[in-house]
């Protein structure tokens, strides 16, 4: 069976034997597998940053929102310059001379949907294009490499006159990670009467409570407890003195946090792995040996 993508090491020579006149996608796809840091980081690398940038249009700590879906149409198109933001800077990459990146040498468009298909502007024909595809919905994501000639595109293309991708051109594509996972968007694919009961619990100390009570024993990263928030000052709403933790201590419950050296030791004594500044775990104090 042949490989998928590029995190099988063998996918490379395949592709090569299978596409020839392709090197310059090779040597591309080789510099982006060296900069993630290996084949086998690829999924780990991509995935994050993408949740980064759809996050960052969702913008829940702000505007409540929690999935693409309840974004204005005008916010849509946002999405794909943020792809490209976030990837630049994580890839390490300079702006190339015509096009959106320089890669190995290479002027590369990079290129986002959140659908099925890419549309190709007039500019980006003939040339190569980073394909990053990735579904809210689903938490999945692809990115690939392809040469946007016209025997890879539709014939016929919008009244914009720019094209999508046929499904010839689809078995050309050089893929990076395909159908990879990225981080789950939490409160879309929550229980609706959870995501309800935390978000209709009052004030931001009573919604971290009910937050922090609907996931005893999982690991949850500083966006998300600013998004239940929705305040600047989200620490002070967790903390002692008036915050979440006021509350939970009455139910035998402590919220540990990866900033605090003791938070730390407590969550590992427990069997968990170190939390990093921006992460939180919720765990009875029983079982971290505080007692009642």
């Amino acid at each position: 069976m042949p490989s998928i993508d590029c995190r099988n090491l063998n996918y490379l020579r395949e592709f090569e034997q299978g596409h020839p006149g392709q090197n310059d996608l090779v040597s591309i796809a080789e510099r982006v597998i060296s900069n993630a840091g290996g084949p086998h980081e690829l999924e780990a690398f991509f995935g994050p940053p993408l949740r980064q940038a759809m996050d960052e249009v969702i913008d829940m700590p702000r505007t409540g929102r929690y999935c693409l879906e309840q974004i204005e149409k005008t916010e849509k198109t946002y999405i794909g310059t943020k792809v490209e933001i976030v990837l630049m800077h994580e890839l390490g990459l300079e702006h190339g001379d015509k096009l959106d990146a320089r890669i190995d040498g290479h002027d590369v468009d990079i290129k986002n949907t959140t659908g099925t298909n890419w549309m190709i502007p007039r500019e980006a024909l003939d040339e190569i294009c980073l394909l990053v595809q990735a579904s809210d919905e689903k938490g999945t994501f692809s990115v690939g490499l392809l040469r946007c000639s016209e025997e890879n595109l539709s014939k016929g293309g919008n009244r914009d006159q720019k094209k999508s991708i046929s499904a010839s051109g689809k078995k050309n594509i050089l893929w990076l990670v395909k159908d990879g996972q990225m981080p789950e968007n939490v409160f879309l694919h929550m229980a609706p009467a959870v995501r309800d009961r935390i978000f209709n619990a009052g004030g931001a100390t009573k919604r971290l409570a009910e937050f922090f009570r609907s996931r005893i024993g999982v690991i949850n990263q500083r966006y998300l407890v600013e998004s239940v928030s929705q305040q600047r000052d989200y620490m002070k709403r967790l903390r002692r003195n008036g915050g979440a933790q006021d509350i939970l201590d009455e139910e035998g419950l402590e919220i540990l946090w990866g900033g605090r050296k003791e938070d730390n030791k407590a969550a590992q004594s427990a069997g968990y792995r170190p939390l990093s500044r921006d992460e939180f775990i919720c765990l009875r104090k029983a079982d971290i040996g505080l007692g009642d």
